[in-house]
């Protein structure tokens, strides 16, 4: 005869087991969330392409560490306008980032979006690899004159890799991110390239079952594996545990309160995972440079 001390020590390892279990699962769902699947076309392009230099200088003060650190409670809503134009496809780089040389100097991207602008300050000495893979992937977006030294020469806006590209995921349980990056706004689109893993800044906390906080404003690669970062990036909205295996690229500097909107809106459908209800589209992106007054 099962005594109630008996039945208690099963129920108690029934609840022990799902406990383990659940956690197992969130993990599995964690690290597949953030995969970008990042599938590398080998497409041979015809004609060359222009790398011009886009890092204009820049006075504003984009260098405070502590920016945007907590939830933006003041701010005036933001709000996001009809996009004209959304990007389907992804062109290709099969030559990877090229022409591109890291200046001693505060870099990031400018981004207007239909929501709004925000900024990202790159951490190059952390990452010069992907840090060179974004400045690349925005310059292609560079003015380009139509007959150089020609001062009644056109400017052309080139389309860049970046924009009009869509916002494509967002998280809202476990983890709280926004995903970007992609021009054929699937999750599978990629520059044709991909960039090796760097090292994470030694300040991350450690999480729970071998994770790692990556803190609100974290600007971070996606990938699908070791070693296949590409032009896929997450914006981390409010602290996230997640596995120690995506490169660090840097932090939102300016406009953190155009990512909580989107945020905010949730999921399109419902749910916790999916294209975001408030429809976020990168329109241009640029690559800046800052540098101290007087510094060469």
């Amino acid at each position: 005869m099962t005594s109630s001390r008996d039945r208690e020590i099963a129920r108690q390892k029934q609840v022990r087991q799902a406990q383990k279990s659940q956690e197992a699962t969130d993990r599995q769902r964690r690290n597949r969330l953030i995969g970008g699947g990042l599938l590398a076309a080998a497409l041979v392009l015809g004609g060359g392409f222009f790398i011009v230099n886009a890092l204009a200088s820049d006075t504003g003060d984009s260098t405070n560490p502590t920016a945007d650190a907590s939830p933006s409670t003041s701010a005036a809503p933001v709000n996001c306008e009809k996009p004209k134009t959304v990007q389907t496809q992804a062109k290709q780089y099969p030559n990877g980032p090229e022409g591109i040389v890291l200046a001693d100097a505060t870099l990031g991207l400018k981004i207007e979006s239909n929501c709004g602008p925000f900024e990202i300050q790159f951490d190059a000495k952390g990452a010069p690899r992907n840090t060179e893979a974004m400045i690349f992937l925005a310059n292609t977006g560079a003015p380009i004159f139509k007959e150089p030294g020609n001062d009644k020469s056109e400017v052309l806006q080139v389309q860049g890799y970046f924009d009009d590209t869509p916002c494509h995921r967002l998280t809202t349980e476990g983890i709280f991110v926004l995903q970007c990056g992609d021009p054929t706004g699937t999750g599978s689109g990629s520059p044709g390239f991909t960039t090796a893993d760097e090292g994470l800044p030694p300040d991350l906390k450690e999480g729970e079952n071998g994770t790692v906080i990556y803190p609100r404003g974290t600007v971070a690669m996606a990938n699908s594996g070791p070693n296949t970062n590409g032009s896929q990036i997450f914006i981390v909205y409010k602290d996230s545990p997640l596995s120690p295996d995506y490169v660090v690229l840097g932090r939102i500097s300016k406009g953190l309160e155009v990512i909580d909107t989107v945020a905010k809106a949730g999921v399109a459908g419902g749910g916790a995972d999916g294209k975001p209800a408030e429809q976020i589209v990168l329109t241009k992106v640029l690559s800046f440079e800052t540098r101290e007054v007087g510094a060469p």
